[in-house]
Formats: C-alpha cells, structure tokens, sequence
C-alpha cells in the first residue's frame, strides 16, 4: 500500500509498490476486499478517487456509487473494530479473559505495525474521512476521540526508545494526537 507520501501513519515502504487500479461499476462485484479493518479504512478513502479508466467518472451516478461504496467499506471497517473486540463464540466466560486476543485468527496488515496499534490507524483514517469526505465533525471527534483512548490505553506516548516498534508507535501517536483531534488548527493555518 502506497500510501505512505501522503499520510505517513504506516512506515514507508522498502520498495515502491505496483499500483494495479481496478474499475468497478454498479453492477460489479469486488474481486477483492479487505478484509482487515484498516485495509478496509484505507480502501474507503481511495473508492473515492475515480478510476483512470472510467469514462463517466464526472457523471453524478458514478460519483454517488463512489461514494457510497467508500461508505460501505468505511461502516465494514468499524464494524470489523467492534466485532474484533468480540470473544468467539467457543470460549467460556470464566476462560474468555485469559485468552490472548492474537490467538483468534486476526491477520497482520502491515508486517512493520503490530497488531494492536491497525484498530488505532484505522480510526484515524475513518475520522480523516469523515471530516474531509463527509464533513461530519461530530463523527470525525467521535473516531479520533476513540482513536486517542485506545492509544492512550497502549501508552503510546511513554514508548521506550528500545522498543523495537518504536518509531511505528511514535507514528501512530502524533498522528492520532496532532494530526486528527485538531483539525480547526488546521484549517487556521491553511
């Protein structure tokens, strides 16, 4: 995912990625979808840059369908955060909080971001998306406020240097903290 130059929540790449677009139309269905919900947060804010190749990407359906597949993939990814937290059906509960969470077949998106902090990204770019897509700013606090809480509650802003996920972490935090809970500053200073 090529995404780093323009919002470098993720590390950079070691390697520049091949960008293969794909068209989908109404009447498409996806051969492929994240299934992660920071695969799928990502995936809704680029659903809603037109295809190369789309002749009517200017006509309001087209535009409508956009954005209403980068809604859908936006209401997976939070729908994927909540039902994440969700112990699977086979645990009992006297066992449930005893069981690591990373045992349940959750699959790592990024091989440079550990595990707990995808949920925190993700929030941070559905609230990008919010404010910059739907104008909704009661949303877009709503997910950075989550985001924040959830990176207050790995203490990401007491991260030791030695930590190994370090710099990854001190992303996620500045990003959440500075970037996204603060847009008013913003839009001052542009």
């Amino acid at each position: 995912m090529y995404i780093h130059p323009f919002f470098p929540i993720l590390p950079p790449p070691i390697r520049t990625p091949l960008d293969l677009p794909s068209h989908l139309r109404k009447d498409d269905t996806p051969e492929y979808e994240p299934s992660s919900p920071l695969g799928l947060a990502i995936a809704a804010v680029l659903a809603l840059i037109p295809c190369a190749d789309d002749p009517n990407y200017e006509t309001r359906d087209s535009l409508l369908f956009r954005r209403n597949y980068a809604q859908y993939l936006a209401q997976s990814a939070l729908e994927r955060i909540e039902g994440e937290k969700d112990m699977p059906d086979f645990l009992s509960p006297s066992t449930a909080l005893s069981e690591p969470i990373d045992e349940f077949g959750m699959q790592q998106f990024h091989h440079e971001v550990p595990q707990e902090l995808e949920d925190i990204i993700a929030l941070d770019i559905l609230s990008f998306y919010e404010y910059a897509q739907r104008g909704n700013l009661k949303k877009m606090q709503h997910r950075a406020g989550q985001a924040l809480v959830s990176a207050m509650a790995l203490s990401l802003h007491e991260c030791p240097e030695e930590d190994p996920y370090c710099e990854v972490k001190a992303r996620v935090w500045w990003m959440t903290v500075c970037y996204l809970t603060f847009p008013e500053s913003r839009v001052d200073a542009v």
